[in-house]
């Protein structure tokens, strides 16, 4: 029902669709079909509309709070049409630490494309504070990576190492490590780039199963030494080995597999429902 009510969102009939979701008993399907719902209208350009909508989410403990995510989603609407004042503002009603420290690090790169490293790097300062409210340490290892890529890019290498260094798992700091050397090289200092990939290896040694880390690394060395751009997604070129931890749903989904920092997800996502662990890969774009 859920879904339906997202469909009749997308056709235009809100009415209809806000009928089928107050006919859903389940709260967290209730909630869902919200967050499709607001997420709806903010890309259709109604976002007071949408955080109406969003308000009406019931709030529930830790990564269940639908409502954090519905206001994810309308930052993301707000940034894709250019209003980072309003999605900053969205993010203030954000609840989960995951979900927020994720919406600011997205609002500093957009920052940063609209020509503002110094307000990203401040937005990046909150959002790397916030993230000792992460309980998940995976999805704070994660973040984290994010984080010093967008300070990276924002100009600030060492801010961007000093967070790489701050990542408690060594894959995500080899990996953290190894876009701030594609950074660094891109942006002429190629001399900094070969310090910071060998910081990455030296990382990288420490990983139980070496093989998709080193392959981001040979992947990340190549580019470079000759100067080619990166894959768009940061993703190896080859698919890694099948983890027997991962959950059978995700294994038939070659899009997650090919992410270098699945496994690491994967026995996360494994504790977590379908839909649940879902939203989260779908959150981080991958």
């Amino acid at each position: 029902m859920a879904g339906i009510a997202g469909l009749w969102a997308r056709a235009g009939n809100y009415p209809v669709a806000f009928q089928t979701i107050d006919s859903i008993r389940d709260s967290d399907k209730k909630g869902a079909g919200l967050v499709d719902v607001a997420g709806t209208q903010a890309i259709q350009g109604d976002v007071a509309a949408a955080l109406q909508t969003a308000a009406r989410i019931p709030p529930t403990p830790r990564y269940y709070n639908h409502g954090s995510w519905a206001r994810l989603n309308i930052s993301d609407a707000q940034l894709s049409a250019g209003d980072i004042v309003g999605a900053l503002e969205t993010v203030g009603g954000i609840q989960y630490a995951f979900a927020k420290v994720l919406a600011k690090q997205r609002i500093a790169d957009a920052q940063t494309e609209a020509g503002d490293p110094a307000s990203a790097l401040q937005t990046l300062g909150g959002a790397l504070r916030f993230t000792d409210n992460i309980e998940e340490p995976l999805l704070k290892y994660v973040i984290k990576q994010k984080i010093a890529a967008s300070q990276a890019k924002a100009g600030d290498i060492v801010a961007a190492l000093r967070t790489a260094d701050g990542i408690q798992s060594p894959f995500e700091m080899s990996s953290a490590k190894q876009n701030i050397a594609e950074t660094q090289a891109k942006s002429g200092d190629p001399a900094g780039a070969q310090q910071t990939l060998t910081a990455a290896l030296a990382a990288a040694d420490k990983v139980q199963d070496k093989s998709i880390v080193m392959q981001a690394y040979a992947e990340a060395k190549a580019r470079i030494d000759t100067g080619t751009p990166g894959n768009p997604n940061d993703q190896p070129t080859v698919a890694p080995p099948t983890p027997a931890s991962a959950p059978d749903w995700v294994l038939k989904n070659d899009t997650l597999l090919n992410t270098p920092f699945f496994l690491n997800l994967a026995a996360y996502l494994k504790t977590l429902p379908k839909d649940d662990s879902s939203k989260i890969m779908e959150s981080l774009e991958l």
